[in-house]
């Protein structure tokens, strides 16, 4: 469904107004119990940086976890709240987007995991988006 491509594209295009960087909307499909993983290069001097998740699907719940390059875990539901995490926190249905926003992002390798929480045999179609805005 297009609809879950426009919360990334609009994070590509606050990005490119800000002379920040973005990455192309990245479009999976996530399968039960199939967490998956890939790696977001964030740049050096950034004043924050966005990670999104969204979903077409309210019976549906899929989890957006992020891991720092120094190792710590920054978003992933078990250490809400946090002052730099933004997190839609609807019910279990209904759901359909997680956005987590750092302040002063660690420049290096962050690691992602988007994890299946209910998800139907048949997979559901994610789209991941990622957005920084430099200092200034």
């Amino acid at each position: 469904d297009k609809m879950a491509f426009l919360v990334c594209q609009v994070q590509a295009i606050r990005a490119d107004y800000a002379d920040g960087a973005s990455i192309p909307c990245r479009d999976e499909v996530v399968y039960p119990d199939q967490t998956l993983r890939f790696v977001v290069n964030v740049p050096a001097a950034q004043l924050r940086a966005s990670f999104s998740l969204n979903w077409i699907g309210g019976e549906s719940d899929v989890e957006l976890r992020l891991v720092r390059p120094d190792g710590a875990v920054v978003a992933g539901r078990s250490f809400l709240p946090f002052t730099d995490v933004s997190y839609d926190g609807g019910t279990k249905s209904g759901k359909t987007l997680e956005i987590y926003g750092v302040e002063l992002p660690e420049a290096g390798t962050w690691r992602v995991e988007i994890i299946p929480k209910t998800v139907p045999p048949e997979g559901i179609e994610v789209v991941f988006g990622f957005s920084s805005v430099p200092a200034r």
